[in-house]
């Protein structure tokens, strides 16, 4: 039930496609018209259709950039994000920040022996 709603929350971070690809199509048209309207050689509206491709072709930009960072952030964070709506659905900590706080408390010998200690359980 945890999960379900945990995922659903996950879901509703992860940036989406739609939005980049459909402003990408958009902004393709003032490139595209002005590259027929050199090629047909009507040249009348040549300055104002250079300005406007020069706009959304930069615009175009901007805008995947921003996909781009929104979803390294997400990646980024998507184990904290994990943690913080378990707390925010049950209003207590995750068991697994106790044990990450547990480890780091530890020193690297003390962490190899309870590593080891582990292996060793899963041989018997």
């Amino acid at each position: 039930m945890i999960n379900k709603e945990i995922k659903k929350y996950l879901k509703l971070m992860r940036p989406g496609l739609t939005g980049p690809i459909c402003n990408t199509l958009a902004c393709l048209g003032p490139p595209l018209h002005l590259l027929l309207s050199i090629s047909d050689g009507d040249t009348s509206k040549l300055r104002v259709t250079s300005i406007m491709s020069i706009f959304t072709i930069s615009l175009m930009f901007v805008i995947w950039y921003f996909y781009a960072k929104q979803n390294k952030w997400y990646r980024k964070y998507k184990g904290r994000l994990k943690t913080l709506f378990y707390y925010e659905i049950t209003g207590e900590p995750s068991i697994y920040t106790d044990a990450i706080k547990a480890m780091r408390d530890l020193s690297f010998k003390e962490r190899e022996d309870r590593i080891q200690q582990l292996l060793d359980l899963m041989e018997m």
